[in-house]
């Protein structure tokens, strides 16, 4: 609501509507419209890393975004789907993935003509992007408290020691306090652009003596607080000697505290003297007997997203709801989520999502949409619909999952008349059988120092969910996985096995033991198939028929030692040629190989140095009788945090070779028959399968902050270059491209914070991309934009405007396409716990490559209204 008195000058409402910098996006060269997405080079350990993406130069619209990723030595991908938003679509890795091993993640965008675009465009799912993880600081060691509590209690160990129950919680406003509170009265503040944000305790919450931690997050300008400054006060007592601070993060852990209420508050200043809002949050310690009637508010969200979008000069309306919520009564954490959209469509899998969890420490169960992780090689991260559950003992647990892994896709049924008027139909497109799993794990001990589990899964098409179908499979999957720990969780030893079984098509049931027999050379099996039908059905179609043969085994090791600031890792995996399992489809198969990487930790962890290296053998098995292929990459990075007045600094270099050791061209012998007396003749076709390429890529990310006309600037420095090398390019056969393509990257981009509460953005990208010896592709893109918050503070008006040109050389002959786009809109905070957003985005599109009914322009536009509600 407006405040009365309110008047908005003409200057406040033309400000309003100043254009909003969009994030400029380094393009990957395709030559059916590119993913744009701003790679991430560096994300804070714990943290959820937001990845923004869109498709540019696309005559069809895109329906499902989604990113995959992994630890850079795990075997497999997990997936999160991406949501639409304004002007891009939007996805999170969630904070828990966020380790110190780092992060790789590519982006897949599926279009309605079922063309699919990738970030990286080239081979993302083996050379996918990678994310440098800043380890949080390690508790410094803790000197004697101030006698502010009682002599006989003893600080909880690190392995006691409660993690954060949220990792990424919503912003926290500390309430104003009444006279009979504990906490002092809130001091002004000369720089209101800069606050703290208390993560843990909750104001007011209630906790267990043991359970105390805190945790301040500051935001924006971190590099501008003068850390000399921190005073952090509990009770009135100065305790900041014994907190652990970082640039981002300061946390201190009380000895256990007196049972009653207690206060602290969080006081610094910027380097140029300015006071930041202090944080305060008060709560109170009860005792252990009291353990029972804790209970913490729910927290949740829910949002509604109305849209309509012209694309294409093909309307559409689009509408989307969804809400999460969490909470905790006592040992008992609870929560669930749900999306709903009016895409979803039976003709494609479930695009609406719900699930809902329920448990203790011990004691769990999840339904809806489920993420089962069991063991890499089997089952890890999958989406089922259905139930899981986990029953956690310490000594003993187990695990279990059950339910569906596609949901039945009918097929397309056509029906023509032939010349006797009879009706006859023909399948046009095979339909999806419904797929159902049943997974389950039981395992011996806790994990922390030691755990043995053995994970058996079993995945089969349902065959009487669709009429007409095609090869109806059956999968069981089985193996043991091992997990050491020792001196603290710093040396780490991990291994996993699998064997699997698939038969590919159960249509004509399991075979007889008799021919089955004459398979292994009359060797008399001790079992008859058809006993064993409800657990596998084994028939000529079952891979491998001969499990001796261990085609189809897969096993993986990894050490991982974090000792004098170093973090390093080494193992070794080899997965089968017929290693299927349709609980880790993603998997790559006939591989072996061994991997290594060290990040090191310099100067007080502002310096950071990486390598990593890896070298595969690709059809090590040589079962279709094609050459091994050697797979080599070497990682280098080195990433600068200095601080204050210094720019931050990433530089990452990969070199990714391949190499087949074919050095000839082969000629393949075709023979004709020609003439009435049909001699035959012979001719040669050469075939060139000589493979010896190097990818390189190099990046240079620079960011700085720095004061101009008393004026708050942010500057950010991109350059990138991808090169394929080959190296046969001198001896390809004539008239045989040489396989090699090369991408240069340069961005920039100035923010400036103005005195009055105006932020503007002015951005500038450079792309050019060469595909072949006669094929260059650019894309150049410029930008201005800003925003401004009126009200308070409670409306954000917020403007961009952004031209983007695409031009194709292709032998010598230019063609190109222009976008000219302008984006207005409003975030209007109605409340502190409501929002409302509302925009419209109006592009223009020209160019001699667009056709669309005979024009050489149109329109693209998109309306959009959304609605969010925090509790």
């Amino acid at each position: 609501m407006f405040r009365q008195g309110t008047v908005f000058t003409p200057r406040q409402l033309c400000i309003g509507l100043i254009f909003l910098t969009l994030i400029l996006f380094p393009i990957h060269a395709q030559t059916q419209g590119i993913l744009l997405h701003p790679p991430i080079p560096t994300a804070p350990e714990g943290k959820t890393i937001s990845i923004l993406a869109r498709c540019e130069g696309i005559t069809s619209r895109v329906r499902i975004m989604r990113i995959y990723f992994k630890a850079p030595q795990q075997t497999s991908y997990r997936f999160v789907d991406m949501q639409q938003g304004a002007d891009n679509w939007v996805g999170q890795i969630p904070s828990r993935f966020v380790t110190k091993d780092g992060v790789q993640y590519f982006i897949t965008a599926l279009l309605d003509d079922q063309s699919i675009l990738t970030f990286p465009g080239f081979n993302p799912y083996n050379q996918p992007q990678e994310i440098t993880v800043t380890p949080a600081p390690e508790p410094a060691p803790q000197p004697v408290q101030p006698p502010i509590v009682e002599p006989e209690q003893l600080l909880p160990t690190a392995e006691e020691a409660p993690a954060l129950l949220q990792p990424e919680p919503e912003p926290v406003t500390i309430a104003a306090v009444d006279s009979t509170a504990l906490l002092p009265a809130p001091e002004p503040a000369a720089d209101s652009s800069a606050q703290f944000l208390i993560l843990s305790p909750e104001s007011h919450e209630a906790l267990l003596p043991d359970d105390m931690i805190l945790a301040v997050s500051f935001f924006a300008d971190s590099s501008e607080l003068d850390t000399a400054s921190l005073q952090i006060l509990l009770d009135g007592n100065d305790v900041t000697a014994f907190a652990s601070k970082s640039p981002a993060l300061i946390t201190y852990e009380p000895r256990a505290l007196k049972k009653g209420k207690h206060w602290i508050r969080v006081h610094a200043s910027t380097l140029k003297g300015q006071s930041v809002p202090p944080a305060a949050v008060s709560f109170e310690i009860v005792a252990r007997e009291k353990e029972k009637k804790i209970s913490s508010r729910i927290r949740g969200h829910a949002f509604s997203d109305l849209r309509h979008e012209q694309f294409f000069m093909q309307k559409q309306a689009v509408g989307m709801a969804g809400a999460d919520f969490s909470g905790q009564y006592g040992a008992l954490e609870f929560g669930g989520n749900f999306f709903i959209t009016s895409l979803e469509d039976k003709k494609y899998q479930p695009r609406n999502r719900y699930a809902f969890h329920l448990g203790t420490r011990w004691l769990g169960i999840n339904a809806g949409d489920v993420y089962p992780q069991m063991n890499e090689l089997i089952l890890w991260g999958r989406r089922v619909r259905g139930l899981s559950g986990y029953v956690h003992l310490g000594f003993f647990n187990i695990d279990g999952v059950y339910g569906e892994v596609n949901r039945a896709v009918p097929s397309v049924v056509a029906t023509t008349q032939d010349v006797g008027g009879q009706d006859s139909s023909y399948v046009v497109q095979y339909g999806v059988f419904r797929q159902n799993l049943i997974g389950i794990r039981p395992s011996f001990g806790s994990g922390r120092r030691f755990q043995l589990g053995f994970t058996v899964v079993k995945i089969k098409d349902d065959v009487g969910s669709l009429k007409y179908g095609l090869l109806p499979k059956d999968n069981v999957v089985m193996g043991p996985d091992i997990t050491l720990s020792f001196l603290r969780n710093r040396i780490r030893f991990e291994a996993a096995v699998a064997f699997s079984l698939l038969t590919n098509n159960i249509y004509p049931g399991s075979t007889k033991k008799e021919e089955l027999e004459d398979v292994f050379g009359s060797v008399d099996l001790p079992i008859d198939p058809k006993d064993i039908d409800s657990w596998l059905i084994i028939n000529d179609s079952t891979t491998p028929l001969n499990p001796l043969e261990l085609t189809s085994l897969a096993y993986r090791f990894q050490v991982r030692v974090n000792y004098f600031n170093n973090l390093i890792t080494v193992g070794y995996k080899s997965i089968g040629p017929q290693y299927i399992s349709l609980g880790n489809p993603w998997l790559r198969t006939d591989i072996q190989g061994l991997f290594f990487s060290d990040r090191v930790r310099l100067w007080q962890n502002r310096v950071y140095l990486s390598f990593g290296y890896e070298g595969m053998a690709d059809n090590y098995s040589r079962q279709d009788d094609e050459t091994v292929l050697d797979l080599r990459t070497l990682n280098y990075a080195l990433t600068l945090y200095p601080g204050n007045k210094w720019p931050t600094v990433n530089i990452n270099m990969r070199d990714h070779y391949r190499n087949n050791h074919l050095r000839s061209i082969y000629y393949d012998t075709l023979q004709v028959s020609d003439g009435p007396d049909f001699i035959p003749d012979t001719s040669y076709i050469a075939r060139d399968s000589r493979e010896r390429q190097l990818f390189r890529d190099f990046s240079v990310q620079a960011s700085q902050n720095f004061n101009l006309l008393n004026l708050r600037h942010q500057i950010f420095l991109t350059y990138i270059l991808s090169k394929n090398i080959d190296q046969f390019k001198a001896t390809r056969l004539p008239g045989t491209l040489p396989q090699e393509m090369s991408n240069t990257i340069a961005m920039f981009s100035l923010t400036t914070n103005y005195r009055f509460p105006l932020k503007t953005t002015l951005s500038l990208a450079a792309n050019q991309n060469k595909i072949s010896l006669n094929q260059t592709v650019s894309y150049n893109s410029i930008s201005l934009g800003g925003e401004y918050k009126i009200m308070g503070n409670r409306l954000t008006c917020y403007g961009e405007a952004r031209y983007t040109m695409i031009n194709n050389w292709m032998n010598a002959v230019k063609t190109g396409m222009n976008r000219a786009q302008i984006r207005l809109g409003a975030n209007w905070q109605l409340a502190s716990s409501h929002s409302l957003i509302a925009d419209v985005n109006m592009m223009r599109n020209s160019g001699d490559i667009i056709s669309a009914n005979g024009k050489s322009s149109y329109d693209d536009i998109l309306l959009r209204l959304r609605y969010d509600k925090y509790f």
